[in-house]
């Protein structure tokens, strides 16, 4: 009953207000009628017609902004494949060529010069393809000792990091696989290499690419000394949504969830989404994101565009251009309604003289009609 008695009230005032403003324009002159039903019925679809033109342009502009983006990405993308590519070479070469295989057991079973020496070059060769490999280690996979290694002097200390991390244990799980992870502010890639002949972990293959350098290679357009509000930036990761790299080191290896509470995000990695884009809220600001998936390394580019200022000016254009279209529809409805007031009173006018002067005539007409009958019963008496 309660509710029912509301809703009687909500009805009965908005009767309320729907009388008093169908009152208040029928009380109106004829003139002042007009304008307001020709401004209700010009500006309505006006500024229909304007929102629709606002958000044709905004979705034009946010296009062009993905597709540059999704072109960047895939660019990206193509460049850490022949990066990453020689590095993967190499551990398929530990694992399924035989001479290596013998060349590791001579070493390790032998501490054979020759094999050192040689694996040791191979090592150097692959490491200076590229800057961002910081080392790379032969390690055993019993405790923390090394084998061989080349690139950093404090080798020792990172394979036992690598040993203490997530990225390793993956790597166990899997054995013969690529696995890839972060360890500290770098990006490791860890291999059992196991033995052909009893299929046992042989040693443990390991390579470290610099975080910063990665970063800096695909984020070229980052400006650090800006917050990721204010400046575009593009993060790696992988299909369960750990980050592996990104502009902001404290990121790095968490996961993409810790970092952004997003659906959005979270539905492109549930669906396994090759490629898009779609705009979101993040950090109180309107990012547009766009996002790339790598089937060769199972991960994703994901790029966040703060694109919200492309529109600063057609915003501040948006207001003059409203009133503008206000103040002229207003003078037409002006000028529209005083020129069809104008013509009706004239027409009005033109029929009431027309009246005037018919009714004149039939009077003058009934008169003379009269008089002449008068005339007539006067001449000839009864």
């Amino acid at each position: 009953m309660k509710l029912k008695f509301s809703n009687a009230s909500d009805n009965s005032f908005l009767s309320r207000i729907y009388n008093r403003l169908a009152g208040g324009v029928c009380n109106r002159s004829r003139q002042r009628r007009l304008i307001i039903l020709f401004l209700l019925f010009s500006l309505l679809p006006l500024l229909l017609l304007e929102s629709a033109a606002y958000r044709y342009v905004k979705n034009s502009i946010t296009d062009k902004i993905s597709q540059y983006s999704q072109k960047g990405l895939v660019h990206t993308g193509t460049l850490l494949d022949l990066l990453f590519q020689k590095y993967e070479e190499l551990s398929i070469d530990l694992q399924a060529d035989l001479e290596n295989q013998m060349l590791i057991k001579d070493y390790i079973n032998q501490e054979s010069s020759l094999a050192a020496v040689q694996l040791s070059k191979e090592f150097e060769d692959t490491l200076s393809y590229t800057p961002i490999a910081r080392c790379l280690i032969l390690g055993s996979p019993d405790d923390q000792s090394t084998y061989l290694n080349a690139g950093l002097n404090s080798f020792a200390t990172t394979y036992t990091k690598v040993k203490q991390s997530p990225v390793y244990q993956e790597a166990l799980s899997v054995p013969g696989q690529i696995s890839w992870g972060v360890v500290e502010h770098d990006l490791a890639m860890v291999r059992i290499i196991n033995d052909l002949t009893t299929g046992e972990p042989l040693c443990v293959f390991v390579a470290i690419f610099d975080g910063s350098k990665i970063s800096q290679l695909i984020n070229t357009n980052f400006n650090a000394s800006s917050p990721m509000n204010d400046s575009p930036s593009l993060i790696l990761v992988n299909a369960q949504g750990r980050i592996l790299s990104s502009p902001f080191p404290e990121e790095l290896g968490s996961t993409i969830n810790e970092q952004f509470a997003s659906a959005d995000i979270s539905n492109v990695l549930k669906n396994n989404n090759v490629a898009g884009a779609f705009s979101t809220r993040l950090q109180h600001n309107e990012q547009l994101v766009t996002y790339h998936y790598l089937p060769s390394k199972d991960w994703y580019l994901l790029s966040f565009e703060p694109h919200a200022y492309l529109f600063k000016e057609i915003e501040a254009l948006r207001t003059p251009v409203c009133l503008f279209i206000l103040l002229l529809s207003s003078l037409l409805a002006v000028l529209f309604s005083y020129a069809f007031s104008a013509n009706s009173s004239v027409s009005r006018n033109r029929r009431k003289a027309e009246t005037v002067a018919l009714a004149a005539k039939e009077t003058t007409e009934e008169t003379i009609n009269q008089t002449v009958e008068k005339i007539t019963h006067q001449k000839i008496p009864c």
